[in-house]
């Protein structure tokens, strides 16, 4: 999802390592995808990443909290129907908080701040 127009102004060093991380990031979207059950009929990483770039576009528009469980509620439930796996059931947002509150603060992260993902 580089954005070609800062590319073209970056040093060749940073064009690389963008480049190169998109790479990956194309890479562990496939093998994500093959790992949770390929379903033949449409090309699954191609509709999922376009999902992504829209929700993360959406999500960065509506100034999003990171930490806000029904966001990855919505999200789970999108992708297993992207992937063709409708028959499976996403985790609960109740699930989704327990995880939220398990991942590591950021340092200097003071208790009860709430990041906002634009804004």
């Amino acid at each position: 999802m580089p954005n070609q127009a800062l590319l073209l102004l970056a040093t060749e060093f940073y064009r690389h390592g963008c480049e190169r991380r998109f790479d990956e990031y194309m890479q562990w979207n496939a093998k994500t995808i093959s790992a949770v059950g390929e379903v033949p009929g449409f090309d699954r990483v191609e509709l999922v990443m376009s999902y992504l770039r829209g929700a993360m576009i959406n999500t960065d528009d509506a100034c999003k909290t990171h930490d806000d469980p029904q966001l990855y509620y919505q999200f789970s439930y999108a992708l297993i129907h992207l992937m063709g796996h409708s028959d499976k059931r996403s985790p609960s947002k109740q699930q989704f908080a327990a995880w939220l509150s398990r991942q590591p603060r950021l340092e200097d992260e003071p208790e009860g701040f709430s990041r906002v993902v634009n804004g």
